[in-house]
Parts: structure tokens; sequence; C-alpha cells
């Protein structure tokens, strides 16, 4: 299978095409940016393409250039994430971003005829499709998801293809630069710095390890498993869980943490409606336990 991945820069891209290409497959990745750092597998892809994919002219220019490649598969995990607590010009963009891209990258796999599309979505969407929870999840970037998902669905009516949606949770997992609050905390306390905890740690998360997803991504394509998809761990867990979990990964080092005076939302997934993704998720123990032996690893190589 020759996959089309966007994103493949980010923290769900990389292990995406990890695993991918692991299987066999062949993987042909869409950045932002060249990579530069180590982590960079480049042996997990055949080509890299460095496309801009919000820019019309820059999508049109890969038309062009490629316009008698095939594809079987896209998957688009691409998503401008870097303004959402900035202003409202900031967000602005971002949406535009998000919403022009994924327009950019359907018009490209028209041109393709690849027959499946596979989209990365958020689980807050769920909670808008509810009306749960509205002043928490409601942002340009879940807007634009939710939004992004209708525009997939546009496309099928007008040239059918298979469409797979993804919803998943809070992702978490380690990639250079990456700042989810796990990878954060886990990075202070192997530098034996204090862990900041908003409010008195109680809040409830739902976490999934990036390889679950990227797992989860391989079986749904192998499978042609269409429609929408939450992907999300059976069980929910509080931020003073997780501080527990990486206390236990550190022992016998001392994980040393406070409470800040500040608000943070929860998020329970109990009421959420929707087909889940059928998997074995790892537990925040077993997935903390993988990103510590990742990390120490990249530490050595980047220190040789």
């Amino acid at each position: 299978m020759r996959v089309l991945l966007t994103g493949a820069g980010g923290l769900i891209g990389r292990y995406c095409a990890k695993v991918l290409a692991t299987a066999g497959h062949e993987v042909i990745a869409i950045v932002r940016n060249n990579p530069v750092d180590k982590f960079w597998d480049h042996s997990s892809v055949s080509e890299t393409w460095v496309v801009d994919l919000a820019s019309k002219n820059s999508v049109e220019q890969l038309c062009d250039l490629n316009s008698g490649l095939t594809f079987d598969s896209f998957v688009h995990c691409a998503a401008d994430m870097s303004a959402i607590t900035s202003d409202n010009q900031d967000q602005y963009v971002l949406y535009r971003n998000n919403i022009d891209s994924l327009w950019n990258i359907l018009s490209f796999r028209q041109i393709c005829s690849a027959p499946t599309f596979l989209y990365f979505s958020t689980f807050f969407v769920s909670y808008l499709e509810q009306s749960q929870q509205m002043q928490s999840v409601m942002s340009p970037y879940t807007l634009s998801k939710m939004h992004g998902e209708s525009l997939c669905r546009m496309f099928v009516e007008n040239d059918d293809f298979r469409l797979m949606v993804v919803r998943p949770s809070f992702v978490y997992g380690f990639v250079p630069q990456q700042d989810d609050l796990i990878s954060k905390w886990l990075q202070f306390a192997l530098a034996d710095d204090e862990l900041h905890i908003a409010g008195d740690g109680e809040t409830i998360r739902n976490y999934v390890y990036v390889e679950d997803v990227a797992s989860a991504v391989l079986k749904m394509l192998e499978t042609r498993t269409i429609g929408t998809k939450l992907m999300i761990n059976p069980e929910d867990i509080s931020l003073n869980y997780v501080i527990e979990a990486i206390t236990d990964v550190m022992s016998p080092k001392l994980v040393r943490h406070e409470y800040v005076d500040m608000h943070v939302s929860g998020f329970s997934t109990d009421d959420l409606r929707g087909a889940r993704f059928d998997h074995c998720f790892m537990t925040i123990q077993q997935g903390i336990t993988h990103m510590k032996r990742i990390y120490e690893t990249h530490l050595r190589d980047t220190q040789s």
C-alpha cells in the first residue's frame, strides 16, 4: 500500500510513518518544514515533500509535479495548533490554515484518485455534537476540526471514496520540543525539576499513547474501516494519577511537585456517544515507561 502522510513531522505523523513502514507499506511524507532533529527517522519514509498545505499555490505545484502518481490512501495528520492560546487574530489564522490545508489535500486526493482518506479530528467534536461542556471545548481549533469533518463528507458526496474519521482524546508521546502535559512533566522529573499541578490534581482527563494511535491507523487502513471512530482509552484518569504513574516509573527517584491555584478543565468520556475503536490501549504506566526509554535514548544520541 502506498500512503501519502501529511503532518509527518508532528507527534502523531512521525509514529504513523514508522508503524506503516514497519508493516511494509510505502510512505510518502509531507512536512511543513524539513525536520532536522535526530529523532526524525528518514528510513521510515520513501520520500519527504516539504509543502505548505495551506498555500493554494504550493499545492497546485505539488499537483503539477505529481499528477501521474497514484496512492492507495491519504492520512491527514497535519494541523495548525500554534495559536490555540493566542489572541483572536492568531486563532482566526489557525482556523483558516486548518480548513485551507484540508481543502487543498482533498483536492490533491481527487487528482490522485486515492480510494481512501483518513482524517484526524478530535474527541472535542463529540462533546459539541452532544452539547456537552460547550464552553470548555469550544475553540477555533475544535471548530476547524468539526467543519473539517463536514468538508470531508462534502467531498465524498461529489467523488465517492472511503472516508475514515478519527477522534482521539489527549494524545501523548515523545518527540523533541513536544509540549503536551505528560511529556513536559516527564522531562521535568528526569531533570529533577518541580512539577506544577493546576488545581487540586483531581481534574479528569483521557489519554491515549501515540503508538496506540498509530497502530489503530494501520489497522483501519488495512481493514478498510470506514466511518467515524472515537479513539479513547477505556479509563479516564486524574492528573494526580498521572503524577503517581510518573513517580512509579521514576522510582526510587523522588518526583517533586506542587499544586498551583488555577483552573483547568476536566473531560469525562463516560457519556460520550459514538463508535469507539476496539483496541487494547496501553495504561498510563506502560506509556510513560515507554516514553522514558525513548527520551533517555534520545538524550544519549544528542549528547554523543
